[in-house]
């Protein structure tokens, strides 16, 4: 994939509701964890909402819980770290996926979900749970976890997308999800990387 760079005065026009935000390693240790274990580059995951006038981007951090930040702000921040996705879903699904997304908002982040995904990448707790399949049935299945959401950000992302009808990442549980597997999504095109 070849670096589409763009500046935020020139992405403004181009931004939709329900546009993906996927933020690179960035440098600390959780960041680091999160996407080596995760098979990629990428550490986090928001989602661009119109907000009135202003463009924000809504999504879970691990000290803040759900919480929507400026778009303009987290550029600055992350100059060339935020490469932005597009689902092939049509706008009244991406716009349904923003709105979904806000329901997140001000909810706590669930530190106990990173720990349930650390199960999927140990190769000896994947053996015992092929002996019993209930230990990692979370995983493959949303309708066993629930509603309201995960409470993280790859799964708050995912989450909202199937509420509005669209299943990014087919097979695999919404609080399952990471931001790489997002990236890897099927449904999900690059469009740029964001610079101030």
């Amino acid at each position: 994939m070849v670096e589409r760079k763009i500046t935020w005065n020139e992405v403004i026009n181009e931004l939709r509701d329900g546009d993906i935000l996927l933020f690179k390693r960035l440098h600390r240790l959780e960041s680091w964890l999160i996407g080596v274990a995760g098979r990629g580059e990428m550490s986090h995951a928001e989602m661009a909402v119109r907000w009135g006038s202003q463009w924000v981007s809504v999504g879970m951090d691990s000290a803040d819980g759900g919480r929507a930040l400026g778009l303009a702000k987290l550029v600055r921040w992350y100059p060339g770290r935020i490469e932005l996705y597009r689902v092939h879903a049509g706008a009244d699904r991406a716009r349904m996926a923003a709105k979904w997304m806000t329901h997140l908002l001000n909810q706590d982040y669930d530190h106990r979900s990173l720990f349930r995904l650390q199960w999927l990448h140990a190769p000896v707790l994947r053996l015992l749970a092929s002996f019993c399949p209930r230990l990692l049935r979370w995983a493959a299945d949303d309708k066993a976890n629930g509603e309201g959401g995960p409470k993280h950000c790859s799964g708050g992302v995912a989450w909202s997308w199937r509420q509005a009808g669209c299943d990014l990442v087919p097979n695999l549980a919404d609080p399952a999800t990471e931001p790489n597997d997002l990236k890897r999504s099927a449904l999900c095109d690059y469009q740029f990387t964001l610079y101030p």
